[in-house]
């Protein structure tokens, strides 16, 4: 998608365009969302995906930096690295029902696991299995 009020296309659902075209980013990195559901705006807090290319496959050696983009300093703050996502979906990262901790995909070694990180504390768990998403209750 093309944000139409910034200079710049940015591939981003319109939810999300309106908070990061405000964010001071750097370009030359490439921000996104990653799936269509659930939204990734809570609590002032965007989660995103950072890396640094863009327009090409990923490859197995590639990762990416999670993170959210706080709306109220209007920076991106580094909460985890994976190596498990695709552009269209991203690693599955979305919020968890409380709204302080959200999950996402990684991979170690040769297996899928999800990981929860807590954006209290930076603390992050993993779990034996990757996720697709979490029902709300």
């Amino acid at each position: 998608m093309t944000d139409n009020r910034s200079p710049l296309p940015y591939r981003l659902n319109s939810e999300c365009a309106v908070v990061f075209s405000s964010c001071d980013h750097d370009p030359e990195q490439s921000y996104f969302c990653g799936y269509y559901y659930p939204s990734p705006l809570k609590s002032g807090r965007l989660l995103c995906h950072r890396t640094a290319f863009d327009g090409r496959n990923i490859t197995e050696a590639d990762s990416c930096e999670i993170g959210y983009w706080d709306t109220a300093t209007r920076h991106f703050v580094v909460c985890g690295r994976t190596f498990a996502f695709n552009w269209q979906q991203g690693a599955m990262l979305q919020w968890l029902p409380e709204g302080r901790s959200f999950i996402y995909n990684n991979r170690e070694g040769n297996r899928f696991v999800a990981e929860i990180g807590d954006v209290r504390d930076g603390s992050v768990r993993r779990l034996a299995s990757p996720v697709y998403v979490v029902h709300p209750s």
